[in-house]
């Protein structure tokens, strides 16, 4: 079974039984410069919401797209961590942390963070 949370302007949240897929959406994909960012669930830790997320420090970006205090996208490189953003201002952000992959943290700009989490946490409690 396959369960997708579509954020037709922001990001799609992809669920599979083997992993879980973020794909930026629309042009979105352009400017973070990534497609489909695949993760299988033994990396996944866990999710949750933070509006914070948006106002911290990246740090220094690699590759991708910052525009100030509006939107980030793409990679970045902080207090030894890399982290993926695909995040506008005022928008819900939900934090994913992982472990043994290429980020530490995927931080996303969704339309409904509830349905998000629960869905992830849903999938993550049932592997336990």
């Amino acid at each position: 079974m396959i369960d997708k949370e579509r954020c037709s302007m922001y990001n799609q949240i992809t669920i599979t039984p083997t992993e879980l897929v973020v794909s930026p959406a629309g042009l979105d994909r352009l400017w973070a410069l990534k497609g489909a960012i695949r993760v299988p669930w033994r990396h996944v830790t866990g999710i949750f919401r933070d509006q914070g997320a948006f106002e911290e420090h990246k740090g220094l970006r690699l590759p991708g797209t910052a525009i100030p205090g509006l939107y980030y996208a793409g990679s970045f490189f902080y207090d030894g961590q890399r982290r993926f953003y695909n995040v506008r201002r005022n928008t819900p952000i939900v934090v994913i942390t992982l472990i043994n992959e290429g980020y530490d943290r995927l931080i996303l700009s969704v339309e409904n963070p509830a349905t998000v989490i629960e869905r992830v946490t849903g999938h993550l409690l049932n592997k336990a």
